[in-house]
Order: C-alpha cells, then structure tokens, then sequence
C-alpha cells in the first residue's frame, strides 16, 4: 500500500467535502457527478491525502484527459512544493505509456520542457507523476479569451520550437503538439516561458539513438493498431495511421499557430473520420483567409502555410529549421 496515513505536515490541512467542482469551487454530496450550475464533472475532493508515503496533496490546480487531475502539492522530506499529476488505472499499455512519457520528460533536461522529479503507480493501480510546480496557465485557456497578438504568438513558437527541437536531436517525436500542451509560464522578467507537457504518447525513433531526428530520411514510428493524438491537430499522415518523424510535430505548431492567431482551427468536423477525410483532400485554409482583418504579414502567412503542408515533404523538414525562419520574422 503506497497511500500513507496523514504526516505531521499533512494533518494541518483540513479534509474538504466529497466532491467538488474545479470550475466552481461548488462542494457537493458525493453521490453527485456533475456540477448542477455548469454540468463540469465533479472531483473527489482528496485534499489532504499523501501519496507514495511522500507528497501531501494540497488543492487541485487542473483536469486532464481520461480521469486525470492535477494537485499542488508538498514534498513532504524537503518541503518543496510540485504538481501532482494522478491518473486513474487502466490498461497495462496505458500504464506502459504514462511511465514512458514519464522517463522521456525526466531525460529531456530543457529550459522550456516541464521538469519531472518522480513518477510510479500506487497499489490500487493509479499513475502519478510529479513535475515542477508552474505558475502561469496552459495555452488552450488562454485563448478562451481570443487570439494572441502576433508578437506574443511569435515568442511563444519560438520557444516551443526550441524544445521540439531539443527532443528532436534525442531522437524523440512529441507527436500530441497542441495549445492543451503548451503551459505559459509566468517568467522573472513578467513575461512568459513556455513549458511543452505531457511525453505520453511520445516515440523513441530508433529506440536508442541521440542523432538528430530530421527530415525523411531520419528515424520513423510507425501507428500499427491505434492513432495516438488529438485530431485537430494532426498531422494528415498520423490521422492515417501512416508512419511518421518530427515533421508531424511541425504540423502541430502549424496548427496551434493557426489557433492562436486566428482563434479558430484549420479544419474542424463533427468526427474524427471526417476530419482525417478533410486533411488528406483539402490544403488547409490561410490565416489571412480565417481572419482578414488581422492583415497578417506575408512571410508569416507563408510560414503557417507550411508548417501546414499536406504532404511532409512540403513542410519545413524539422523543428530548427521551422525555428529559423520564426526568430528572423521576429527580429
């Protein structure tokens, strides 16, 4: 059993209700699921409680996919406090992608890729992995309030594409690059510092290498039963279950560009089916057609537009060199 009682330090915080909901802050009977005021599914309030004999969970600071909360929490043998991811059991293979997202985070040493300090399973066969505890918001809520302007959208590609870069020449293809992903960290200088989250579904290339993974001829993973990833932001070639390399993670930043300078996705449908049918018949739309008021500049146009690209051979042929072009339009 790796669920402890409450510590010295964990018995200060008062137990809550039931269930909670996290958008809210509504407390109700744990016989209730969703949040009668804005139908959010309701949380299990587990304030309090410590996990793997070493964090005590403090407030929840998020919801994830597939049951997954986020808590902040105490470290309790230094006193450090970190975010604690918890995911609810599932499949051996789900488990199996949760440690090597885990692993994958923990090598990955870069300013702007969340750092990992822990992860493991309990006995009752939820996941949790412990990160560094960011201040700041993930990308997707923020554009709840509209489009970026194009010199905050330029500051935040620029560092996204750093770390893909990064993970690229480890030989390592994110493959799930979305705003979902992208957390904005509240930097010393009052600005922001991206952080990319969540290595879950991840590929090693070759298994081993540390060449750098770039262009058609590097290393590629290849989707034999599944297609991991979120939909709308795909690649034509991952929505087909075909193989893929880093260039699918340029299509990634392509598409989250598109959605934080225009407020709208390049393709939308009302099924995955569909929407893998559109990106493999039709070139995306331009950001100067999606939103014409903003009078984007021509180079950035372009870039978007190839980042875009139908076929992989159009795009740029890695994160870097999608990274250069990015840097020079915002000199």
């Amino acid at each position: 059993m790796r669920t402890a009682p409450l510590s010295a330090v964990a018995a200060e915080l008062q137990l809550g209700p039931s269930r909670f909901c996290p958008r809210c802050r509504g407390s109700f009977a744990n016989d209730v699921a969703t949040c009668p005021n804005d139908q959010t599914a309701l949380v299990v309030d587990r304030t309090g409680e410590v996990i793997a004999d070493a964090y005590a969970l403090r407030r929840l600071i998020g919801v994830g996919s597939l049951g997954s909360t986020i808590w902040e929490a105490t470290q309790l043998a230094l006193g450090r406090v970190v975010a604690v991811k918890l995911t609810p059991g599932h499949s051996d293979a789900q488990m199996r992608r949760f440690e090597r997202g885990a692993r994958i985070m923990a090598a990955m040493a870069h300013p702007h890729i969340a750092v990992v300090h822990d992860f493991g399973a309990l006995s009752h066969g939820e996941a949790f992995l412990v990160m560094e505890r960011l201040r700041g918001a993930p990308l997707d809520r923020l554009l709840e309030n509209g489009p970026l302007d194009v010199p905050r959208a330029l500051t935040m590609a620029s560092q996204l594409l750093r770390a893909l870069a990064h993970t690229h020449r480890h030989g390592v293809v994110h493959r799930d690059v979305k705003p979902g992903n992208v957390f904005l960290a509240a930097s010393d200088e009052g600005d922001f510092a991206v952080k990319l989250l969540d290595f879950g579904i991840a590929r090693a290339a070759d298994g081993t290498t540390d060449e750098p993974l770039e262009g058609p001829s590097r290393g590629r993973v290849t989707m034999k039963d599944r297609i991991c990833g979120t939909p709308e932001y795909m690649a034509p070639e991952q929505a087909l279950g075909r193989p893929v390399d880093a260039r699918v993670d340029v299509y990634g930043v392509g598409a989250t560009l598109f959605r934080v300078l225009t407020g709208a996705l390049p393709f939308e449908a009302d099924s995955r089916h569909q929407l893998a049918f559109m990106k493999t018949r039709e070139d995306a739309p331009s950001i100067a057609d999606a939103l014409p008021e903003a009078r984007f500049a021509a180079p950035l146009v372009g870039i978007v537009a190839r980042a875009l690209a139908r076929d992989p051979a159009e795009r740029y042929p890695s994160a870097q060199a999608m990274l250069a072009e990015v840097d020079l339009l915002r000199r």
